[in-house]
């Protein structure tokens, strides 16, 4: 039975290319042009994918998958939004949505396949695991604290890699709300932790795993060292 994918935008054009590209390689497609109507679609036709455009008339995108996140019973499918509209906010957004990826139009249909057939892996193929993104992006739009926070708000394990200049900075191994492992050039544990944490510029990548590998004793909350990295209160005025 051919896999299914909903995908909402209301450009003709862009669905009717993602049809065809994506029909090659023996996807059903089913192309939504009404965001008003895009929740019931995709509930109807129980897809194994959902690919979301985000500004549109009448609904956007955040609020169609918001509709069938909380509908009864709900579509809990996984999610890739496809948009010009890529800053921080709108990345944030998805992220709290539960997306799994956001690629930013325009993008070349390569691209957009491949994004797909990581899904479509067979569970435990190697393409599968690394390519289960959540997110990927510039540390000026995505921090190391925006990533922590969304595998802590969605009980999720996975990795958070870090690089730059193209060269791995280091890793961040979570599971649920705590950080069970870290590494970096200068060693591992809690210190690593802190040190990639500090990691303002570069890339950075969340991958989210069945399970993650812990590092024997280390079981740091999320919450600890986020609030490790806050600045101190101001001092009262005497």
């Amino acid at each position: 039975m051919p896999r299914t994918i909903v995908h909402v935008d209301d450009d003709p054009v862009v669905l009717q290319l993602l049809a065809t590209v994506l029909g090659r390689d023996g996807v059903r497609v089913v192309s939504v042009s009404n965001p008003l109507t895009a929740a019931k679609t995709i509930a109807e036709n129980h897809p194994d994918l959902v690919i979301c455009d985000i500004s549109m008339p009448g609904k956007n995108g955040f609020e169609v998958i918001r509709e069938i996140r909380y509908a009864t019973p709900p579509v809990d499918c996984p999610v890739i939004f496809f948009s010009a509209m890529g800053d921080d906010v709108y990345l944030r957004m998805a992220m709290d949505l539960g997306a799994v990826d956001f690629v930013r139009k325009p993008a070349s249909t390569s691209e957009i396949r491949a994004r797909v057939k990581a899904w479509f892996a067979p569970e435990g193929d190697p393409a599968r695991r690394q390519k289960h993104t959540v997110m990927r992006g510039q540390m000026d739009l995505l921090s190391v604290a925006d990533m922590l926070r969304f595998f802590d708000l969605r009980r999720k394990s996975g990795i958070i890699k870090i690089w730059t200049n193209g060269e791995r900075r280091g890793e961040l191994h979570v599971s649920g709300s705590v950080v069970v492992n870290a590494l970096d050039s200068q060693g591992s544990g809690e210190e690593a932790a802190r040190r990639l944490l500090a990691v303002k510029s570069g890339e950075i990548e969340a991958v989210i795993l069945d399970s993650v590998e812990a590092r024997s004793g280390m079981q740091m909350p999320v919450s600890r060292l986020l609030g490790e990295s806050l600045p101190p209160p101001p001092e009262e005025a005497g």
